[in-house]
């Protein structure tokens, strides 16, 4: 816990409060940060040929410029989104969403029909995209 105060602290000026790590995750080793500031989201991914960290940023800051709400990441000192730990971990720091988790098989009907509708509006939005 002290190895993400010091590089928020460090790499984005972020004072920590408390950190929560995620029971659950996608590839990725991913804590929830409470800061003096606000509430952010720290993730390591997973080293693998999938997960490609330097392209999120991108594709979020273009999918928020065509009215999709997704996360939206924080660039460090050096005006970089990546930044590296000092055991070479590649991280990066997004801003916390409020919101809901639904347990498996639990999600009203209305929540599952919305989402059908994002993803083609994601899908649509996707099509321009290089």
């Amino acid at each position: 816990m002290e190895v993400i105060k010091q590089v928020l602290l460090e790499q984005y000026g972020l004072e920590m409060v408390s950190a929560d790590k995620a029971l659950v995750g996608a590839g990725s080793d991913t804590w929830f940060v409470t800061c003096e500031d606000g509430k952010y989201v720290l993730k390591y991914p997973a080293k693998s040929e999938i997960n490609n960290p330097e392209y999120e940023p991108e594709l979020c800051a273009y999918l928020i410029e065509q009215g999709i709400p997704v996360c939206q990441f924080l660039k460090n000192w050096q005006d970089r989104y990546l930044s590296v730990d000092a055991q070479g971990r590649v991280f990066h720091v997004q801003k916390f969403i409020e919101g809901s988790t639904y347990d498996w098989h639990t999600a009203p009907k209305w929540l599952l029909t919305e989402q059908a509708g994002m993803l083609g509006r994601i899908h649509n939005a996707l099509r321009d995209y290089s």
